[in-house]
């Protein structure tokens, strides 16, 4: 029995060196540290807090907590 090797040739140019990647909705630090991922769920939980704390003064509490479930919850539940 007789294997045929075929060859590969990859010509890669410019392979950009990151400290951190976005990987299924986990950033992946180089060290793998978890300061990347804190910072993005920081900012995220932030600025969707600002949002819903405006519609507060539109918006009844029920809404107001399906607005948290949807947009502020799912950054801390993916933590666990």
């Amino acid at each position: 029995m007789t294997s045929s090797k075929k060859k590969i040739h990859l010509n890669i140019h410019n392979i950009e060196c990151k400290s951190y990647i976005k990987y299924l909705a986990l950033y992946l630090e180089e060290h793998l540290q978890w300061e990347p991922q804190i910072q993005h769920v920081n900012n995220k939980s932030v600025k969707n807090a600002g949002i819903i704390n405006q519609l507060g003064h539109y918006l009844d509490f029920h809404m107001l907590k399906q607005l948290y479930y949807t947009v502020i919850y799912p950054y801390f539940n993916c933590l666990h």
